[in-house]
Formats: structure tokens, C-alpha cells, sequence
């Protein structure tokens, strides 16, 4: 806990997480967190954890309290549809047919190297990447993305050398919150960030650097239908793509992507994107 931000104090007389059966045979790891405060509950904390008992894995919970500092471990509730953990959880208020969940991660793509992604959620415990269409029309540019389920691909690291892949992803929200920054209505704006390495234990992870990228969110209502534009899509790949010391440039550079990524969200909670040239 933390009264300032910057000075922090490590609870030790126990875990956050109590009332655990078989607490002997369980662990829980790679927490993902949000405030929520019109929880339906009174339990506006939540956080997302895996669960591995008897060293089996059993999947994805989430976690609520009106306590941050406990989470009663016989209340949890199952998710599905989690890719990964351990990244970045927000919410963007003011969607069409109200709140929507997201989650940044990452994907394997057909180059083999890992890029961030988003997933969605109207209630916080059902996820997906929703349902990918290739690029059409004049110009049409941009990477396929992906396999089953196809996923929503963000700017990525380009370094092949010592930083090709992105992991322990995360996404910026007002006060940490999890509530993303609203610029307009019905636009929200974020950053996002990533691990690149080669690999997320060592001795790759030695060689790591954080990029950053930002992402703009608009929707806009077309026949009780929701349409979500990430128009800018930007990340960073290392300084040492460039041939550049940390003394020389502070971590990376930016690059910028010319296309725009149209989610498209009909009521029945399906997803489709498309890509088209700026």
C-alpha cells in the first residue's frame, strides 16, 4: 500500500487473497486489476487471477471486494475467454449500450513474433477477440490478423534482434482506475506498453526495453449497430534498431502505422474488423 504513490509499504502477515479451500495445493498469480465503482455488489475492486491447484492449471477467476486489501477466494466467479495474464485491464464508459471492457495482450502471429491485441467484454468475464475480416477495397493494406479466434492487432516492436516479441502488456487509465481517458464524446484515448524481448524469462529477458504505443477510440451509431475507430495505431521499437545507446536516446523511438482499424460491433455481441489506408 502506498499513501503517496512513490513510498510503498508490503503487507506480509498474510495474502490478499483468503478464504482459499486447499490453500495448501493453490496458487494464484499474474493479477490483473480494476476499480469499478458502481459495482452492482458494493465491491468496486477486482482483480483477475490464474489459478493452479495440485500443479494442474485451472483457468482464469475473478476476484471482487469492497476491501483492497481482501479478496474472499470462495466468492470467486470463472472467466472465460482469457488470452494470456498478467497484462492490462480498462473500460471505456459512455459506449453504445454502455460499458465496454477491455483487455490488452498478445498474439503469436504467422512470423512467429508476438504482437499486442485487444479483447472485449460487456460484463467483465466473457472475452473474445471477436471475428477478423480481411482487408478490402482500393488500397487495402495491412497484416491478416491472425488465426482462430482472430484478434485485433496493435503496432508492434520491429527489432528482430534482441527485442522481437512483446509481453506483460499494459494500458493507461484515468488514476490507474482501469476508466480510460475520455477527449470527446463517444472518443477515448491510451497509451499502452509493452515488454520487448526475445523471450519473457531469462536469459532473454535481460536484453528487454519497454515500448509504448497510443491508441484513439472512437465510436459512432449506424443502424443499432456500434462502430469502434482506432485510427492511429503507434509503437515503439527499441533504440538498438537504430544503432542507438540508451545515453543517446531514452529507451526507443516512435513509428507510426498508415492504417486505421474499424471494429465493427452489431447488438449480439459478435466483432469485426477491417483495415483501411489513412
Amino acid at each position: 500500500t502506498s499513501s503517496d504513490g512513490r513510498h510503498w509499504q508490503r503487507q506480509t502477515d498474510r495474502g490478499v487473497v483468503v478464504g482459499i479451500d486447499q490453500p495448501a495445493s493453490t496458487k494464484l498469480g499474474d493479477e490483473e486489476a480494476l476499480y469499478v465503482p458502481d459495482d452492482p455488489d458494493q465491491s468496486p475492486w477486482w482483480i483477475y487471477v490464474f489459478c493452479l491447484r495440485d500443479g494442474r492449471p485451472r483457468g482464469y477467476v475473478r476476484l471482487r471486494s469492497a476491501d483492497p486489501s481482501t479478496f474472499d477466494g470462495s466468492a470467486r466467479e470463472p472467466v472465460s475467454g482469457f488470452s494470456q495474464i498478467g497484462n492490462g485491464c480498462a473500460y471505456a464508459d459512455g459506449a453504445p449500450g454502455g460499458r465496454a471492457y477491455i483487455r490488452i495482450t498478445f498474439v503469436s502471429s504467422a512470423s512467429g513474433r508476438t504482437s499486442p491485441a485487444l479483447e472485449f467484454s460487456r460484463d467483465g468475464l466473457h472475452w473474445g477477440f471477436g471475428q477478423a475480416q480481411a482487408p478490402t477495397g482500393p488500397g487495402a493494406q495491412g497484416q491478416p490478423l491472425g488465426s482462430a479466434p482472430p484478434a485485433l492487432v496493435l503496432a508492434t516492436t520491429r527489432n528482430d534482434r534482441m527485442n522481437r516479441n512483446v509481453y506483460f502488456l499494459g494500458i493507461s487509465s484515468l488514476h490507474g482506475t482501469g476508466q480510460l481517458a475520455q477527449v470527446g464524446p463517444g472518443r477515448w484515448r491510451a497509451l499502452y506498453a509493452a515488454t520487448t524481448s526475445n523471450g519473457p524469462t531469462t536469459p532473454a529477458i535481460w536484453h528487454s526495453q519497454i515500448g509504448v504505443g497510443q491508441l484513439s477510440l472512437h465510436h459512432a451509431v449506424t443502424h443499432k449497430s456500434w462502430i469502434y475507430y482506432i485510427w492511429r495505431l503507434y509503437g515503439l521499437r527499441s533504440a538498438t534498431s537504430r544503432g542507438l545507446t540508451p545515453s543517446q536516446h531514452a529507451g526507443a523511438e516512435m513509428w507510426v502505422t498508415m492504417s486505421s482499424l474499424h471494429l465493427i460491433c452489431p447488438g449480439n455481441g459478435s466483432c469485426g474488423v477491417s483495415i483501411h489506408p489513412d
